[in-house]
């Protein structure tokens, strides 16, 4: 029996040490323990600034990833920074930003509430909160919980200027070739964008932007109804400040304008006819024209420029003219008369 318990006891810790062998190789060697993460965000390379009539409008994208490459969900908040040095040209130095610099605001875990990393982040502040005719260089810190941050962001300018007023409507009329728009000039604006939206619900959209107080719009259809709004412009030295748009003015253009009366018509007599041709007519809404001899209308509505009136007698002199009509059914002045002589006997 204690032969018995002595190779027991050899086979159990023979097991035992094999075990722990299996068990070390298994683990690997232990390293080093890991420094914790600092989750600073990334710079922001995207910030943008706009006046919009007495609104200044900031606006970046929150980073998507930290300086570690780990996705920047902890954020200790946005600072927005102020440089105003007269005679400075972009770039600045980030030395000369932190000598210089003056903090307007911060957004913080309860302002960022509801955001994430790739938001688009939006700070609105009235154009009271600056100094008019100051122009001024902005940046932009993103801070870790533990407030540190990986340095400024893109730079951007900012010139604050009273805004340009709103326009005032002089006149909206149809026009043989569109819509006539009239305004008088706003204080400040020196641009102005003509914004369109058709029907009485549809959005609006830019047409162009003028330096003058008038536009024709000839893109428009007869009878669809179209609303018109304007909006100012004012240039600073950072770019263009928007003004608010004007009201909306509503039209339906219809088409009563006469075309054009034809010209150049000609007029070659055979024993058997008159053979009548003409210029045809510039108009795109032409749709045909009208033959009058003697003032009577030979043969309703044609659609060529030319006419062969083969009812014509050999002995009889005729008077003839031309009437174009459109797609409306407007009608234009008859042509300049063309008497045509009878045949020779």
């Amino acid at each position: 029996m204690p032969a018995v318990d002595r190779r027991r006891q050899s086979g159990g810790r023979a097991w035992a040490v094999t075990a722990l062998a299996v068990s070390l190789g298994g683990c690997g060697s232990v390293g080093d323990p890991l420094p914790p993460l600092l989750r600073i965000p990334g710079s922001v390379n995207d910030l943008a600034v706009s006046q919009i009539a007495g609104e200044i409008r900031v606006e970046w994208t929150w980073p998507l990833l930290t300086t570690e490459g780990t996705l920047a969900r902890q954020i200790g908040g946005f600072d927005l920074w102020a440089v105003d040095v007269p005679g400075f040209s972009n770039p600045l130095a980030p030395e000369t930003i932190d000598e210089y610099r003056r903090h307007v605001r911060t957004l913080g875990p309860t302002e960022l509430a509801g955001k994430e990393p790739g938001n688009r982040i939006v700070l609105r502040t009235p154009l009271a909160d600056w100094r008019l005719d100051q122009l001024t260089v902005l940046v932009l810190t993103a801070s870790s919980p533990a407030g540190r941050d990986a340095g400024y962001s893109n730079q951007v300018r900012l010139h604050p200027l009273q805004p340009p007023a709103e326009p005032q409507w002089s006149g909206l009329s149809a026009v043989p070739n569109g819509v006539a728009l009239f305004w008088i000039a706003s204080e400040h604006a020196e641009e102005y964008a003509i914004e369109r939206a058709e029907g009485e619900e549809g959005e609006f959209a830019s047409l162009g932007r003028l330096g003058t107080e008038s536009f024709v719009d000839r893109t428009i259809e007869w009878g669809r109804t179209y609303r018109y709004r304007l909006r100012p412009y004012r240039l600073s030295q950072a770019g263009w400040i928007t003004g608010l748009p004007s009201p909306a003015r509503g039209l339906t253009p219809r088409d009563t304008f006469s075309p054009e009366a034809p010209e150049g018509l000609r007029a070659v007599r055979t024993p058997a006819s008159v053979e009548l041709s003409w210029i045809p007519n510039a108009e795109t809404d032409v749709k045909g024209y009208r033959v009058l001899r003697d003032s009577a209308d030979l043969a309703g509505l044609i659609e060529t420029a030319s006419f062969s009136d083969g009812t014509a007698e050999p002995d009889m002199a005729y008077a003839y003219a031309v009437v174009a009509v459109d797609e409306f059914g407007n009608e234009s002045e008859p042509s300049a008369a063309l008497r045509v002589a009878a045949m020779p006997q």
